[in-house]
């Protein structure tokens, strides 16, 4: 049933993931390009969306540094190479583009993944009961406090307990007005609801 649910409706909604997800595939189109055989405006815009692209690898907890051991003629010396600053340099440290061009899979794979978990949860009604529980600590780190700390702390651990209480009852109350509407009489109901 989701799946017929996101195929007539989500299709074609945009995610905060869709931006980041084109531009990476682009870089890797560009960077499949250069290694081909590339010019100096590809070479110029691959340098462009390096920082954007480091970023990205970043933001999803995905390292660019690497460690390189040079061969044992130079000493077997062990360095950190960052391999999008120097992804001009890379033959230099006998490496080749398909290494860079295999964290991106990674990285795009790991953006993808986000996208799913962004559809799934806009249509759990369990995410958005919770989101709407930590809204006031979000206000809260809006307006310059120390929102998670508070929410960690013993009042934030009771607001969302009381939170969630509320909720599931008036969740429970509204179910069973509403099979009462349609008729189904739930045995015990009454005394305990009005």
């Amino acid at each position: 049933m989701l799946g017929v649910i996101k195929k007539i409706f989500l299709w074609r909604l945009p995610t905060p993931f869709d931006k980041d997800i084109r531009f990476l595939l682009r870089f890797r189109e560009n960077v499949v390009k250069y290694s081909k055989g590339g010019s100096d405006s590809l070479r110029m815009e691959i340098n462009q969306a390096l920082p954007f692209v480091s970023g990205l690898f970043h933001s999803v907890g995905v390292g660019t540094v690497v460690i390189h051991t040079s061969p044992p003629a130079f000493g077997q010396v062990r360095t950190s190479i960052d391999f999008l600053d120097n992804f001009f340099n890379l033959h230099s440290y006998d490496m080749s583009e398909r290494y860079i061009l295999d964290f991106l899979d990674r990285v795009i794979g790991i953006y993808e993944r986000c996208q799913k978990v962004f559809y799934r949860n806009l249509l759990n009604p369990i995410e958005w009961i919770k989101q709407l529980i930590r809204l006031p600590f979000k206000i809260l780190s809006f307006a310059g406090f120390n929102g998670v700390s508070l929410e960690q702390s013993i009042f934030g651990k009771l607001w969302k307990l009381v939170a969630a209480i509320l909720t599931f009852v008036s969740g429970l109350w509204a179910l069973i007005q509403l099979l009462e509407h349609f008729g189904v009489k739930l045995i015990g109901t009454d005394a305990f609801f009005r």
